[in-house]
């Protein structure tokens, strides 16, 4: 992987809350049944199923961010398949995936900031 996994997986950490916020704006059907089901669970057993779903929300979105930068470093550096890679297509993924993590911690934290300036 390069030597990317731990800045992206930072990355997506850093920006997790947001998304599992935004997720959580369901229907309204999916919130009554929420609320219906908080009442029959102890308090330790809702902190303990959300943090059991912001870890899958986190997992998800760590995928899908690796999925990406995948797609979009293959794209840009692999002009031609072939049974291995060369000096230079190495190069070019590794610099194109740290670019891409990078440019991703920074717009992460840049959203966190201004979510908890609201």
């Amino acid at each position: 992987c390069f030597g990317c996994c731990s800045r992206l997986s930072s990355s997506v950490s850093g920006s997790s809350s947001q998304s599992s916020s935004q997720s959580s704006s369901g229907s309204a059907q999916g919130e009554g049944a929420a609320a219906a089901m908080a009442h029959s669970v102890s308090p330790e057993q809702q902190a303990q199923l959300l943090q059991q779903v912001r870890g899958e929300v986190q997992a998800a979105a760590l995928q899908e961010l690796f999925t990406k930068i995948s797609e979009k470093c293959f794209t840009k550096c692999i002009t031609k398949p072939g049974s291995e890679l060369s000096g230079s297509q190495q190069k070019c993924l590794a610099m194109c995936m740290d670019r891409y993590t990078d440019t991703m911690s920074v717009v992460s934290q840049t959203m966190v900031k201004r979510g908890q300036q609201q």
